[in-house]
């Protein structure tokens, strides 16, 4: 789940200062420059990463992290809004039974306080593995290769996969290719939108007003495939999200044509789609024309620490929809990762 805090606020704030400027999202990053934002240089730790791991933080920084995660009462408004709709509903063994692949939650954030002793028992009781997604970007997680670093060593042997959750376009230049590599996996969204005037808008609060659903929806399909393009990532988090005013149409809105731009853009550079857990989404039909394409899935229940594994919507569907394991998203190795593979970061000491 995002978060709201002050100095994020004012990032977003800055946007509207500088809507007149060409390309605002990249101008916005050049322009406004933050704390630790210098990138260690690249082979600084070549340490290997392991298998399965997850993510945090230094002392310092996890101190840091709580205060700047700590939820506010938009975030929490938005997430009754989403109770109300979709009572949480955990993985259990038995509703895990039947599948041919390890069920996996990609999109964990240790930020509710939880231990890492205390995730790791949750899961085993949901009969599940799980991702620890860190945030990292124009969010308050990581924004530099030290402070990824401390992430992957805080997690370093612990059966799970480390991982991050990329915030705003600019990311993949504030972390060198090699400490991204180190990642299991990447995830993204498209749920910070750019608006005509420059503004970033979250579109899971109530700044997101739609007057114009058809013209959102043109804009917003073009966002979903810049994301997937100018990204190294593995994961297409939320896939399909829509505002609240717009949840009651989504099926006339995510038309075929929406949704095979979409989909084919995924297909091609290799990103899976998430199953989200808490939004259920994407549809069926969306699922089994993914699936149709040759796109992979993942599961996710964009939680906190506690509520992890709510993600029993992912499972009905993958069920519904005959998934098997080779239509199952597993993290690349090394030389398959994106950031490799893609060559979409460009850095100027790389």
């Amino acid at each position: 789940m995002r978060s709201h805090s002050l100095s994020r606020r004012a990032f977003l704030g800055a946007a509207a200062a500088l809507a007149a400027a060409p390309g605002s999202l990249k101008a916005l990053a050049a322009r406004w420059p933050r704390p630790g934002w210098a990138a260690v240089p690249p082979g600084a730790d070549s340490d290997a990463p392991t298998a399965h791991s997850c993510p945090c933080q230094g002392q310092d920084a996890a101190a840091a992290q709580a205060g700047a995660d700590a939820p506010s009462a938009q975030a929490a408004q938005h997430r009754d809004i989403v109770a109300a709709r979709y009572s949480p509903e955990f993985a259990t063994p038995a509703l895990v039974a039947g599948l041919d692949f390890p069920v996996v939650d990609y999109h964990v954030h240790a930020t509710d306080g939880t231990p890492p002793e205390g995730l790791l028992a949750l899961a085993r009781e949901r009969g599940i593995k799980i991702g620890i997604a860190q945030h990292g970007g124009i969010q308050e997680g990581m924004r530099n290769d030290d402070d990824m670093r401390q992430f992957l060593a805080r997690w370093a042997g612990q059966p799970v996969y480390r991982g991050m959750q990329g915030d705003g376009l600019a990311w993949p230049k504030m972390f060198s290719k090699e400490m991204i590599a180190r990642l299991d996996y990447v995830i993204a969204d498209a749920m910070i939108f750019p608006e005509k005037d420059g503004r970033l808008v979250e579109l899971w609060t109530p700044a997101a007003k739609i007057p114009d659903p058809e013209d959102f929806m043109e804009r917003y399909v073009a966002y979903n495939l810049q994301v997937m393009n100018e990204q190294p990532i593995d994961i297409l988090a939320s896939s399909s999200f829509l505002p609240e005013a717009l949840v009651g149409d989504y099926d006339r809105l995510w038309t075929d044509e929406r949704m095979e731009r979409v989909i084919e853009t995924a297909r091609k550079l290799g990103v899976a789609l998430e199953i989200s857990g808490l939004y259920h989404i994407p549809s069926k039909k969306f699922i089994l024309k993914a699936k149709q394409a040759g796109v992979k899935f993942s599961f996710g229940s964009n939680s906190r620490g506690k509520d992890l594994g709510n993600i029993a919507y992912s499972i009905r569907m993958a069920k519904e929809c005959a998934l098997a394991r080779s239509d199952i998203f597993t993290p690349a190795p090394h030389d398959q990762k994106p950031v490799i593979r893609r060559a979409t970061v460009r850095r100027g000491n790389s």
